[in-house]
């Protein structure tokens, strides 16, 4: 007999949904594999601009989990505020329209 997992917030976002089937083998353990280290492939800092929490957090992972330090900001009033501070390596920004225009003119 399989397993069967869901999750359906109560505001009406999206339905996850996940069968696992049965593998005929009560009881049995898998051996545990050991995942050998990543090798970290940033070196050196990276300011992230992102609007929305969710990718912000996931972009923060991804490059913090590729060796980079990341500094994250949600809003353009921060990244003023930011450029007051050291310099970061690199940068990534969802800035788009009046904000853009806003952001390279200083």
């Amino acid at each position: 007999m399989g397993r069967h997992f869901r999750a359906q917030p109560g505001n009406g976002g999206a339905v996850i949904e996940v069968r696992l089937p049965g593998s005929g083998r009560a009881g049995a353990v898998e051996p545990v594999v050991p995942v050998p280290p990543r090798k970290l492939v940033i070196e050196g800092s990276v300011l992230l601009v992102e609007d929305e929490e969710a990718v912000l957090e996931f972009e923060r992972d991804v490059l913090a989990g590729a060796g980079a330090q990341v500094a994250t900001l949600m809003s353009f009033e921060e990244v003023k505020a930011r450029l007051l501070q050291p310099a970061a390596d690199a940068a990534s920004s969802d800035a788009g329209g009046n904000d853009r225009v806003a952001l390279t003119r200083g």
